[in-house]
């Protein structure tokens, strides 16, 4: 059978004038996707594009900043009564929070600009998961690894997770210093796609019996895997309602700002949710790509209809001749 669709290819490729550039018989592009792989690029980007960020505002940002407008020139936005502002402690965010976070070091030019050449790679890959993932339980519910109730609530949450993930994008469109409601919108998206991806997850890996030997077998990957979802979700809902109050207008809640040591309690929210929401995750999906079996992908072209019948019409002459 393989020799035959081999020699169809070949014919195939004569009435083209070509000749196929297979040295074997597979004529056709078979890959592998892990898609826990596309997260963990993503983190890896992420990551990269906020050193970058805090690179560049630690050494051009601040200081452009403190400078402030050149003589002379109008006192336009990110400046204020023509005097320039340390970012440190008075950043726009600093004003809206009561301090900072990761999100004010690319919130100025020039690193807002340069981060935004770069912050394509995470959303892409972020992007390019979410679709691997649901083909991956598309599958696995048509072979029965999951049930019905899971599989609906993954095709409802899908497009969903898609279009926020899509708009984090406008953190670079609705500048801080002019909006910064609806700057921090953006982020709020963002933040329920990682609620609904560690929620998936989980459900994912108790339906399917996934289990990691490091982990304690199936008993100890459950446990962890659901004492993970208990901290993410948890402490995703606390820093969710702290960030709302500044989209829809409100104040900062006044125990966000309440002192721990040098920092405020709203910056210990940000440091747990960063934790389980940007740390732990890329150490997560390095070893579920590693351990769980990927997608495997066929992807061919199906000829020509009018090649199919000229060669259908020269066997018919071939045939007629022979008898």
């Amino acid at each position: 059978k393989n020799g035959e669709s081999s020699s169809m290819t070949k014919r195939i490729a004569a009435h083209f004038g070509m000749r196929t550039t297979t040295s074997h018989e597979l004529d056709r592009i078979e890959i592998q996707i892990q898609p826990e792989s596309f997260r963990f690029y993503a983190y890896i980007f992420f990551w990269s594009m906020s050193l970058i960020a805090i690179l560049l505002t630690q050494f051009i940002v601040k200081k452009e900043l403190l400078k402030g407008p050149a003589p002379g020139e109008p006192s336009c936005p990110p400046f204020q009564d023509g005097h320039g502002f340390d970012i440190e402690t008075e950043s726009h965010l600093q004003k809206a929070y009561g301090f900072n976070n990761i999100c004010s070091n690319w919130d100025y030019s020039p690193s807002r600009e340069i981060t935004a050449l770069i912050y394509p790679l995470f959303e892409y890959s972020l992007l390019a998961y979410l679709v691997a993932d649901f083909v991956n339980v598309s599958i696995a519910y048509q072979k029965g690894w999951v049930s019905h109730r899971f599989w609906r609530v993954s095709q409802c949450l899908f497009p969903v997770m898609v279009l926020f993930c899509s708009w984090f994008r406008m953190i670079f469109v609705i500048l801080a210093y002019e909006n910064v409601r609806g700057h921090t919108a953006a982020f709020l998206g963002l933040q329920l796609v990682l609620m609904m991806v560690a929620c998936l997850n989980v459900f994912y890996i108790a339906e399917t019996k996934i289990e990691y030997d490091f982990l304690g077998g199936q008993r100890g990957t459950r446990m962890w895997a659901l004492a993970y979802l208990v901290c993410a979700v948890g402490i995703s809902a606390v820093k969710f309602y702290l960030d709302a109050n500044v989209v829809l207008g409100f104040s900062y809640p006044k125990w966000g700002l309440v002192k721990v040591g040098s920092i405020v309690s709203g910056q210990v929210v940000d440091m747990i949710w960063m934790l389980f929401n940007a740390i732990l995750p890329l150490f997560i999906s390095y070893a579920r790509k590693n351990s769980e079996q990927p997608l495997e992908i066929t992807i061919d072209l199906q000829p020509p209809s009018y090649v199919l019948q000229r060669i259908r019409d020269e066997d018919m002459k071939s045939s007629a001749t022979t008898a």
